[in-house]
Formats: C-alpha cells, structure tokens, sequence
C-alpha cells in the first residue's frame, strides 16, 4: 500500500503542475478561476500521498487515509463521467486513468489486508 501512496502522489504532483502550467490540456476553457484551484488540489492532494509514503507504518490513520484517497480517484472518476457538458478536453481518458488508479488502490488494499 505504501508504494501506491507514492506512484498516486507522484501522478498528482504532475498532473497538477501541468495543469497549472497549461489549463487547457484538460479543460475546455481554460480561463476560469476554477482552473488554478483544480490544480492546487491536485498539487496538495499528491504533497500528501507522498508525505503519507516518507512516514508510512501500520496504523488505523495511514489506513484510513489510503482507503480516502482510493475513494476519491474512484470519485473523480465518476465525476469525469458525468461530464455531458463538454468542460473535459480529454473525458474519456481521465475516466480512464482515474479507474485505474482506483483499481490499483484496490488490488494493493486487497492484497495488504490483515485480519483484526
């Protein structure tokens, strides 16, 4: 589990610094504020994960956060989905890239998971 905080981290560390660097790679117009604090989120968002793998160990927090960020990509996902408006340059792609994320998180937890 500990090494997917840090490949999702690393994704949305990237993500949101292109996404401030060039809005219009994602949205279709790419001059509403919304755009900046989208990018902000994804930067934060990532600061954490990867700040959740340097100080990673078992515990009921670490697990609780890792479960709220595989929920949020799973999400974001469906969210992209409901994009019938056309404000997604690339929707289909980012329902794609969230699922797998997701479904990275999910097989990780899956295969980390420990009786009580």
């Amino acid at each position: 589990m500990r090494n997917v905080l840090l490949l999702a981290g690393i994704i949305e560390i990237i993500g949101g610094l292109l996404l401030y660097v060039n809005p219009n790679l994602i949205f279709v117009d790419p001059h509403i504020l919304s755009t900046r604090f989208y990018s902000l989120a994804a930067l934060v968002i990532g600061s954490l994960c990867v700040f959740a793998y340097r100080d990673y160990h078992e515990s009921r927090f670490f697990k609780t956060f890792y479960l709220t960020m595989m929920f949020f990509h799973g999400a974001l996902s469906m969210i992209c989905f409901q994009d019938s408006i056309g404000a997604l340059t690339f929707r289909d792609e980012a329902i794609i890239s969230h699922l797998i994320i997701f479904s990275i998180f999910v097989i990780a937890y899956l295969k980390d998971l420990k009786p009580e």
